[in-house]
């Protein structure tokens, strides 16, 4: 037969401290890692995809533009738009419980993947600006006064060691 895309699901909330967050974002910096960066983070030739941490700022940046791509792609599967199931959740007007909690839910997974897609694009223009040195290095906190907290334990587990280890454009 022939080749069939492989579909890695992951159970995830919006939370960095959410092990299925953890799981997800560190396979995407596998996936999307050069061979050598792989086997440089590995001291084991047992590589778990998804237990890498943070490699490189533009690994970083490819792995969230990946979660970002997944989570259009998943909302694009969607029937309704988000926007349309607040109205049908405002207007309240269901035959029974069971419709009510099935859009209820389907609200909170398409919420969630708005949250996903946001927070791709904050990180990365994060990561992009850390990359081209037009921050100070005094600590994602400072870096990121407008952040949503939702998003601060990313910024203090990853852009700080990130932070740390890259070298920006404007020293090289």
């Amino acid at each position: 037969g022939g080749s069939k895309d492989k579909v890695k699901k992951f159970i995830i909330s919006c939370s960095f401290s959410d092990k299925g967050f953890q799981r997800l974002i560190s396979f995407c910096r596998f996936i999307n890692a050069p061979y050598d960066m792989i086997a440089k983070s590995s001291s084991s030739k047992n590589i778990k995809a998804e237990d890498m941490p943070p490699q490189t700022v533009q690994n970083e940046v490819k792995a969230l533009q990946r979660i970002k791509a997944a989570a259009i792609a998943s909302l694009k599967r969607f029937p309704t738009s988000l926007q349309h199931d607040h109205r049908l959740l405002k207007r309240n007007r269901f035959s029974d419980a069971n419709i009510r909690n099935c859009v209820m839910m389907r609200c909170s997974e398409k919420e969630t993947l708005h949250w996903y897609i946001g927070f791709s694009d904050y990180m990365c223009a994060v990561l992009t600006k850390i990359q081209r040195g037009g921050t100070k290095r005094k600590g994602s906190n400072s870096l990121l006064p407008d952040m949503k907290e939702s998003y601060r334990d990313y910024a203090t587990h990853v852009v700080e060691e990130l932070l740390e280890t890259t070298p920006t454009d404007a020293a090289s």
